[in-house]
This record gives structure tokens, C-alpha cells and sequence, in this order.
């Protein structure tokens, strides 16, 4: 089955290699949202293999399904039928998560207000 993903590879199938950076994994997935659950899992179970933990894994899966849906649904029709790729790397204690996506992406604010966090006197 031909695919638009510059790997090759076939959209729900995994690839991955160990490298420089550590271990890492690419998924690519058809610009569907039928498809985000289940990629987003498979990316999870290998997360979860590298020991990387529970509330972590959580946090992880909820990032990933927020960005592939965001990258469904913004992306232009033109570039429907090109996949949407996760890119994951893992060494030791450093993970990065990379969506690639097709949208027309956005413009970060100049400044970023994160909210206050309680203080706990103990």
C-alpha cells in the first residue's frame, strides 16, 4: 500500500530505531480521527515500556490526543489525505514528543501567563 509519509511508512504502523538521542519511535496515522485512538495508545505501550510512569503516561497520552485531534480538524482539505505522524524519543529521564502535522499552525503569544500555584505550608 503506497503512503504520503516521507518514511514510507505505512500509516498505524510503527517504526523505530536506537540512536544518538536514545530510543526512538515514529507512528504515522491517516488524517482521521477514527485512527487517533488507537495510534495514541500504541505510542502509550511503548512510553510505558521504557519505564516512564503512570501519571506521566497519563499526561503523555492526554497531550497526544489533544495535538492529533487539533492536527485532524485544522487541517486544510488539500492535505487531508497526508498522515499524521508522532515522533517519540526516550533516553534515560529526557522524553520529547514531537506531532507532525499539515495545518497552517499558530502564532505563540508574546508573553505567556501561567496561573499561580498554591502555596502548601507544611
Amino acid at each position: 500500500m503506497p503512503t504520503n509519509s516521507p518514511n514510507g511508512q505505512e500509516p498505524g504502523k510503527l517504526s523505530g530505531e536506537i540512536g544518538a538521542f536514545g530510543i526512538a519511535r515514529h507512528f504515522s496515522m491517516p488524517c482521521e480521527l477514527a485512527h487517533v485512538r488507537s495510534t495514541v495508545i500504541a505510542a502509550r505501550d511503548f512510553l510505558a515500556s521504557q519505564g516512564i510512569e503512570n501519571d506521566d503516561l497519563l499526561a503523555c497520552e492526554l497531550a497526544l490526543v489533544e495535538a492529533c485531534n487539533n492536527a485532524i480538524r485544522y487541517a486544510a482539505e488539500t492535505r487531508r489525505k497526508l498522515p499524521i505522524e508522532i515522533h517519540l524519543f526516550v533516553e534515560n529521564s529526557r522524553l520529547e514528543m514531537h506531532v507532525v502535522d499539515h495545518t497552517n499552525g499558530f502564532d505563540l503569544p508574546q508573553k505567556i501567563e501561567l496561573p499561580a500555584l498554591p502555596v502548601l505550608l507544611l
